[in-house]
């Protein structure tokens, strides 16, 4: 049987909830991690578990040096494709903050976990007088200029699932 140590990483397998240990009793079983959640006393419902890691999305050519290593809650940029629809990977639960056009890019800004994995958000962007179809359920995010000949602005939501 596996013998925890208090800041080992487990999850309870019955319920999947996730968490560090933070006391043992005396017999080395699992009673407590944090977020104050009380386990059952025999340790067989826990197993070692270590979270996905998200994917490292940086990339020197478009965004130059990376500047940080900061964990946890941090802001972080992401460029976004000049499309009418597209996807993007982002840390699940990334809260976006700001989205704006520099330099003929589009930017967006997120406050994202930097220890939890990615998932795949989708987005539209429509122009003034755009048709937007009934069907799709969004949330508007942000504005963005693109220029043509003349400016096109064009604003962007997120489909809401």
């Amino acid at each position: 049987m596996k013998r925890f140590k208090i800041g080992d990483k487990v999850r309870n397998i019955i319920t999947g909830e996730q968490g560090v240990v933070t006391e043992l009793s005396s017999d080395d079983t699992v009673i407590c991690v944090d977020y104050k959640m009380k386990w059952a006393r025999n340790h067989k419902l826990v197993e070692d578990y270590t979270a996905p890691q998200q994917a490292d999305q940086w990339d020197e050519a478009v965004r130059g040096k990376k500047m940080s290593a900061a964990k946890g809650k941090v802001i972080y940029k992401y460029q976004m494709p000049v499309l009418e629809h597209f996807t993007m990977k982002l840390p699940k639960n990334a809260e976006i903050i700001r989205m704006e056009d520099q330099g003929g890019m589009f930017w967006l800004w997120a406050i994202v976990d930097t220890e939890v994995e990615d998932e795949e958000r989708s987005f539209y962007a429509f122009k003034c007088g755009g048709e937007i179809p009934r069907h799709l359920k969004l949330k508007y995010v942000g504005f963005c200029a693109v220029h043509v000949q003349m400016e096109l602005g064009l604003y962007i939501f997120e489909e809401v699932l």
